[in-house]
């Protein structure tokens, strides 16, 4: 990080760091772990970070512990509450764990979430 310190800068929970990008806390996963709120014409999308490690037990067993989450009660609280967000809004996300295609929507099942994969086909 030395030769890049300079241009770096730390922000924080709920800050905006560009037009339509807000950075908001997800703790747990890892100190300082945040996750990104993207919106633009009215629509958003969230890219979730490590808030789910594991694409199918993350999301079927939310409250399960993951070996490698620094605070686990921390991290199986933000899952919970940022799964439960996604499902009840229906808000698409990208989640860097996640099988191809990566982007998708989630839908309560019975003890958590089922991911429905999205297309992205581009109309050109």
């Amino acid at each position: 990080m030395k030769p890049v310190a300079p241009k770096t800068r730390f922000v924080s929970d709920q800050q905006t760091i560009a037009p339509g990008i807000t950075a908001v806390s997800a703790p747990g996963h890892s100190p300082g772990q945040m996750i990104l709120f993207v919106e633009s014409e009215g629509r958003r999308l969230v890219i979730s970070a490590d808030t789910v490690v594991h694409y199918a037990l993350g999301f079927q067993r939310p409250n399960w512990e993951v070996r490698f989450d620094v605070d686990k009660t921390a991290a199986a609280g933000t899952r919970k509450k940022i799964l439960d967000m996604l499902a009840t809004d229906r808000v698409p996300f990208i989640g860097y764990h996640m099988a191809h295609p990566s982007l998708g929507f989630l839908e309560t099942s019975t003890d958590g979430y089922r991911f429905i994969p999205a297309s992205y086909q581009f109309d050109l």
